[in-house]
């Protein structure tokens, strides 16, 4: 199993001064953005991204984020790095709700946070690879990637 195509896209628009992403193996609203749903995001003409302001971070990973003049608590696992790349774009943010998205220009696009309600029950990081049947692993980490072949093994071994 793979940890994300998004650390592919890091790797890509990354220079000297990028933070480094925190390594967590979560893909629960909050933690590290699965690459289907960030993909289709990207696709999704009838709920874009709304342009808004990031205005405060908190060490919690607390985010208070202007979107479109109304305020919104939201949530991520690594604020320190989220803060550092839309420091950057003084502060620019596009939110996706429907897909729970925040974004910050990069490079080559854009970077992309995975957000929740601050309000809303959290899960932890994991700082190591769920083990166990897909049941379990969807469970802990709410999401995987690996390939076919992967996956046919995976099933044929439950």
């Amino acid at each position: 199993m793979r940890h994300g195509a998004n650390a592919r896209r890091d790797e890509e628009t990354t220079v000297r001064d990028d933070p480094e992403q925190l390594l967590c193996y979560s893909y629960h609203p909050g933690h590290t953005p699965h690459w289907i749903p960030a993909l289709h995001s990207g696709r999704d003409t009838e709920n874009p991204p709304v342009p808004g302001r990031l205005v405060e971070v908190h060490d919690d990973g607390t985010l208070i984020v202007d979107i479109d003049g109304t305020p919104r608590r939201l949530w991520n696992h690594d604020p320190t790095r989220l803060a550092a790349l839309v420091e950057r774009n003084g502060g620019q943010v596009a939110f996706q709700c429907r897909w729970a998205l925040l974004r910050t220009p990069s490079p080559n696009g854009s970077f992309v946070f995975s957000v929740c309600d601050a309000d809303a029950p959290r899960r932890p990081c994991l700082s190591h690879e769920p083990t166990g049947s897909i049941t379990d692993i969807v469970e802990v980490a709410g999401g995987f990637t690996m390939s076919g072949v992967e996956l046919r093994r995976a099933l044929e071994a439950e």
